[in-house]
């Protein structure tokens, strides 16, 4: 109408603008400043293209199908394990510092092969609260069944904040001990 902060006329593109209550930053503003965007933020996937190839921390975009909005890209953090004979021993700790102000408790969700015991912390099918633990072991597992495990981080109002990458491993009690042949 006045012509301010833009002269009246025709505007192209206004139909690509997008629109949301809430980006769903991890933690905006005081204390943390964390604004790297949850699981479930409308950024994700939200570009119809990007020239951009990182992010703010360095990761690929896009993730998986297109580039999220915004200077973050969505990554689930990495879930790691190392097997043993009826264990597997669990670990997300490094990648997941940078939610270290906001995450209030992890949770633990597992899926048992057809045959394969319920570990001794966990039953099959279910998922369980560890805190604010960020690796542990399950133990008692049928040696050479699969179980697929997946964590999620939570903040304190119990609303998700990341997921890590599921994985599927087995126990075992074979170890194959290769010799060292020094010239």
């Amino acid at each position: 109408m006045d012509g301010f902060p833009l002269s009246s006329g025709t505007y192209s593109g206004i139909s690509s603008v997008k629109s949301a209550s809430s980006v769903k930053y991890i933690s905006p503003g005081y204390p943390n400043y964390d604004y790297h965007i949850r699981v479930n933020s409308p950024a994700i996937d939200a570009t119809d293209g990007s020239s951009v190839s990182y992010d703010i921390d360095q990761q690929t975009r896009p993730y998986e199908n297109m580039a999220d909005l915004g200077a973050d890209e969505y990554w689930p953090f990495e879930l790691r394990g190392i097997v043993n004979n009826g264990e597997i021993h669990l670990d997300w700790g490094t990648d997941t510092s940078y939610q270290l102000g906001e995450v209030a408790y992890y949770t633990v969700s597992l899926t048992c092969e057809v045959g394969a015991s319920s570990p001794n912390e966990i039953q099959c099918g279910e998922i369980i609260n560890i805190g604010d633990k960020t690796s542990t072991s399950l133990t008692g597992l049928s040696n050479f069944k699969n179980y697929t495990i997946q964590v999620e981080a939570y903040d304190s109002t119990g609303e998700l904040i990341a997921k890590s990458k599921p994985i599927t491993l087995f126990s075992t009690n074979i170890f194959i001990y290769l010799p060292v042949i020094v010239r």
